[in-house]
């Protein structure tokens, strides 16, 4: 086992080493894309008509509640699991 990051007494198994760094490394990832792609235009999403555009937003906004849900259910399971026991 490695020693923790955090404390001296703390002690990581390298199966939480490896999912870390995979966390880190697709973190950075994200960050790197959004800045490469800010200035790439979009245009499939300009050719839209107004139609389509209005099924696209109401689509995205189902979608968007649906993940604002998961992400409340799973911090209160992660809450009531303790997962990570401190």
């Amino acid at each position: 086992m490695q020693q923790g990051p955090c404390l001296a007494h703390c002690y990581c198994s390298p199966r939480t080493l490896l999912f870390a760094r995979v966390a880190i490394g697709y973190t950075v990832a994200c960050i790197l894309y959004l800045l490469f792609t800010r200035n790439i235009g979009t245009p499939f999403a300009d050719s839209l008509t107004d139609e389509q555009q209005a099924i696209k937003r109401s689509s995205s906004m189902a979608r968007a509640n649906v993940f604002l849900k998961s992400v409340i259910m799973s911090t209160v399971l992660v809450r009531v699991w303790r997962p990570l026991r401190t």
